[in-house]
C-alpha cells in the first residue's frame, strides 16, 4: 500500500508543478483557468478513487497489480494542454490544438467512467463522481465536440475491447494509454479532412506515418475479427494485403502525389546524413536480430539473468539509434520509428496467432523478452520500448533545429539512460529497498545522477534547453522516483511522464 501512496503522490505533485510552470510562463493564464480546474479535478478524482479502494477491477481481464494506474489516462491530456497553452487563440492552429486537447480530455472522462463500470466494488458516490467528471469535459469543450466524435468512438471501443481480446495483458491504465495512442492518428486524419492537410501535417513524413498507423490498426483489427470467427491463421496475409493495396497505397499516392516507393527511395538518399543514418540503423537492426537469435537459443540455466541482460542491451541500442537521428535528421527518424513500430506489431501478431511459417519460431525467440509484467498472451515489452523512445517525436512532429530540444530526448533520458542505470545500480550496490517494492534507493539514485549527467552531454551535442536548473533537477528526480514506485510497464508510462515534465520546463 505504501508503494501505491508513493506513486500517486509523485505523479500528483509533478503534474501540478507542470501546470504551474506552464501557465505562469504564458499570458493566457485567465483564458485557460477552466482547463486547469478540469484537469486538476480529474487528477484529484483519480487519486482519491484509487487510494480509497473504490476501484477494484475484475481480475480475469486486467493484469493484477495493487495500483490499476488510473492516473495514466491523464498524462496525454497534459501533453496537449501544454501545447495548447503555447498556441495563440486567434490562430487556426489553436482549433487543432483545442480539438486534440478536448479529445484526450474526453478520453480521460470516458476512462474514469469505464473504471467505475468495470469495478467489482461499485458505490453510488463513485458513479456520481465519474459521471460528473465526464459531464465536466463535455461542458468545457462543447464547441469542439463535432471534431472529436470519430476518435472518441474508436477510443471507447478499444478501451472496452482490448481487455476482452487480450486478458491480463494490460493494467487499466496501460489499456487507457494504449487506446489513446491508437486513436490519436484517427483524430489527426479526421482533423486533416476538416481543417486541411497543410495545417495538420507539418511534412510528408507525418502524412505517411498517419496512413501507415491507420493501415496497421485496420489490418490487425480485421484479422482479430476474422480469428474470432474461426477463420484460419492464413487469413492474416489476406487482411494485411487487402488493407495495403486498397487503403494504404491509394492514400499515400494521393497525399504524396507520386509513387510511394519512389518517395521512400528519394527520402533515404536525400542527403549524406540520411544515407549514413540509414546504413547505421541497418547495422543496429542486424545486431538486434543476432542478439535475439543468440539469447533466444541460449541454454543458460538462469533465464532471468539472460532476459535482463538482453533487455538492457536493447536500451543501449535505442540510445545509439535515436541520439544521432534526433541530432542529424529528426524528420527521417520520425518516419523510420513509425515504420519500425509497425513491423514489430506485425511480428507480434504473427507470433501471437502462430501464423505460418514464422509464428512458432518467433514465439520461441521472443521468450527472452518476457518480463513479469507480460503475464497475458501479448509480449509488449519490445514494442513499448520502441514506442516509449519515439513518443517525444510523435507527439510534437517537427523537423530541423526545432526538434533538437530537451523534451525530444525524453524517452532516451528516461528509458535508455535512467531505467538502465537504475537496473545496473540496483543490482550492483542496492542495499536499501523502497517500501513495498523490490526497487532500491541506490538504484533510484543511480538513475537520477545518470540522467543529470546526460543532460549537459546532450547540450554539448547541440540540444537546446538542456541546461540544468532547479526545475529540470526536480523533473529528473520525479522521473527517477516514478520508475521506482510504479507498477505499470515503465517502457510505456515513464517516457510520456518524462516528456510532460521536460516539455513544461523547456
Amino acid at each position: 500500500m505504501m508503494r501505491q501512496y508513493l506513486e500517486i503522490f509523485t505523479v500528483t505533485i509533478s503534474l501540478i508543478s507542470c501546470l504551474v510552470w506552464t501557465y505562469c510562463s504564458t499570458e493566457e493564464f485567465a483564458h485557460n483557468i477552466f482547463t486547469m480546474v478540469c484537469i486538476l479535478t480529474f487528477l484529484l478524482t483519480s487519486a482519491a478513487l484509487e487510494l480509497s479502494g473504490t476501484l477494484k477491477l475484475k481480475t480475469e481481464k486486467f493484469r493484477q497489480e495493487d495500483n490499476g494506474g488510473f492516473w495514466c489516462c491523464l498524462v496525454l491530456p497534459f501533453v496537449f494542454i501544454l501545447q495548447q497553452a503555447r498556441t495563440s487563440p486567434a490562430s487556426r492552429e489553436s482549433v487543432l490544438a483545442k480539438a486534440t486537447e478536448s479529445f484526450v480530455m474526453l478520453s480521460a472522462g470516458i476512462t474514469i467512467r469505464k473504471a467505475m463500470i468495470s469495478s467489482t466494488k461499485r458505490t453510488v458516490l463513485g458513479q456520481v463522481i465519474a459521471t460528473m467528471a465526464l459531464l465536466l469535459v463535455l461542458l468545457s469543450y462543447r464547441f469542439t465536440v463535432l471534431y472529436i466524435v470519430p476518435a472518441s468512438l474508436v477510443y471507447s471501443l478499444l478501451l472496452y475491447k482490448l481487455p476482452d481480446w487480450f486478458p491480463k495483458s494490460f493494467t487499466f491504465g496501460e489499456a487507457a494509454v494504449t487506446s489513446q495512442l491508437l486513436s490519436l492518428p484517427i483524430h489527426v486524419a479526421y482533423m486533416a479532412l476538416i481543417l486541411g492537410e497543410d495545417l495538420v501535417f507539418s511534412n510528408d513524413s507525418s502524412r505517411v506515418s498517419v496512413i501507415i498507423h491507420i493501415g496497421i490498426v485496420t489490418a490487425t483489427a480485421a484479422f482479430i475479427v476474422l480469428d474470432r470467427w474461426k477463420f484460419q491463421s492464413e487469413w492474416f496475409y489476406v487482411s494485411y494485403a487487402v488493407t495495403g493495396f486498397f487503403l494504404v497505397l491509394p492514400c499515400l499516392c494521393i497525399l504524396l502525389k507520386q509513387n510511394p516507393v519512389y518517395w521512400i527511395i528519394s527520402r533515404v538518399t536525400q542527403s549524406k546524413y540520411t544515407i549514413v543514418l540509414f546504413l547505421w540503423w541497418c547495422f543496429c537492426t542486424l545486431v538486434s536480430v543476432l542478439l535475439v537469435n543468440h539469447y533466444g537459443n541460449s541454454q543458460s540455466s538462469n533465464k532471468k539473468i539472460v532476459s535482463t541482460v538482453t533487455r538492457k542491451l536493447f536500451h543501449v541500442i535505442i540510445i545509439v539509434v535515436f541520439v544521432p537521428g534526433i541530432l542529424l535528421d529528426p524528420e527521417f527518424l520520425y518516419l523510420s520509428s513509425v515504420i519500425a513500430t509497425a513491423v514489430l506489431i506485425v511480428l507480434e501478431v504473427i507470433r501471437l496467432y502462430r501464423v505460418p511459417p514464422f509464428g512458432t519460431f518467433l514465439h520461441q525467440q521472443y521468450q527472452v523478452f518476457v518480463d513479469k509484467q507480460d503475464s497475458g498472451d501479448l509480449i509488449l515489452t519490445p514494442i513499448y520500448l520502441l514506442i516509449g523512445s519515439s513518443l517525444s517525436l510523435w507527439l510534437t512532429p517537427c523537423s530541423g533545429h526545432d526538434c533538437k530540444i530537451l523534451s525530444s530526448f525524453a524517452g532516451i533520458i528516461s528509458l535508455g539512460v535512467g531505467d538502465m542505470a537504475a537496473s545496473i545500480g540496483g543490482k550492483m550496490c542496492g542495499q536499501h529497498k523502497w517500501p513495498g517494492t523490490k526497487k532500491t534507493v541506490e538504484g533510484t539514485l543511480c538513475a537520477f545522477l545518470a540522467q543529470l549527467v546526460t543532460i549537459p552531454v546532450l547540450h554539448c551535442l547541440g540540444a537546446s534547453g538542456a541546461v540544468l536548473d532547479i526545475r529540470i533537477v526536480f523533473a529528473t528526480l520525479s522521473v527517477s522516483c516514478l520508475e521506482a514506485f510504479t507498477q505499470q510497464i515503465d517502457n510505456l508510462i515513464i517516457p510520456i511522464f518524462a516528456f510532460v515534465l521536460f516539455e513544461s520546463v523547456t
